[in-house]
């Protein structure tokens, strides 16, 4: 189940990215009055939901979260129901539903319990909710919290990252670049070396004054 929540994830990221949309996209979302029962169906249709015209997304998402409702009827392991319910939570964050999404994966999260694979995921994504409805306090003080109860998490690199990104809006480049600088060592070592020079580059770069959001954008692209 946790090769689920990375496939979201790795959607997410190939949109920001501008990949192509894939060949299955135009086939896999959903038609309306045709909610899907089976978990795997209905995460299929929501990566194909996300390809879709921006006109077409309001209706289909939707669709997806009335699929959602009735997985969550059935009968499913603790498992399937923590990915259900953080499927829950993304369908919510891309309507612009911050807080319901942010409630929704804190609910996964507990679903899932501590000793999940997928809790440390679930946590994750309900801060970056707090942070897109404009919370970066207390974000900021859920990403140390995170960080302290998942220090073996493969996320670590990201919520470091993040946590750079916060500071940075906070108008706090000295504790930026301290993040910054903690990244490189998140890192195994294949990736080490590469890492280190994307962040010398990074805090020279913001040394020039060059805009933090930039900065953040190029570093995420890097590493």
């Amino acid at each position: 189940m946790r090769s689920r929540a990375r496939v979201l994830a790795a959607t997410a990221l190939a949109l920001t990215l501008g990949a192509s949309r894939p060949a299955w996209a135009a086939e896999a979302a959903p038609a309306v009055g045709e909610p899907v029962a089976v978990l795997d169906g209905v995460a299929k249709a929501y990566e194909a939901v996300r390809w879709l015209p921006a006109d077409q997304r309001p209706a289909a998402l939707d669709q997806t979260e009335l699929s959602l409702a009735k997985v969550l009827r059935g009968d499913l392991d603790d498992d399937r129901r923590m990915a259900a319910r953080f499927l829950s939570g993304r369908v919510l964050l891309d309507r612009g539903e911050h807080a319901g999404a942010e409630q929704a994966f804190r609910t996964a999260a507990k679903t899932a319990g501590s000793r999940s694979p997928l809790a440390d995921d679930a946590e994750f994504a309900a801060i970056e909710a707090l942070e897109a409805r404009g919370d970066d306090l207390a974000a900021a003080k859920e990403w140390a919290r995170w960080e302290k109860r998942w220090p073996e998490s493969s996320l670590v690199p990201a919520a470091r990252l993040a946590q750079a990104w916060n500071l940075l809006r906070r108008g706090e480049p000295e504790g930026a670049r301290a993040q910054l600088e903690r990244l490189g060592t998140a890192y195994d070592s294949h990736r080490t070396d590469r890492a280190y020079a994307a962040i010398d580059r990074a805090l020279a770069a913001l040394e020039r004054n060059a805009s933090p959001k930039v900065v953040a954008d190029w570093l995420v692209l890097q590493i």
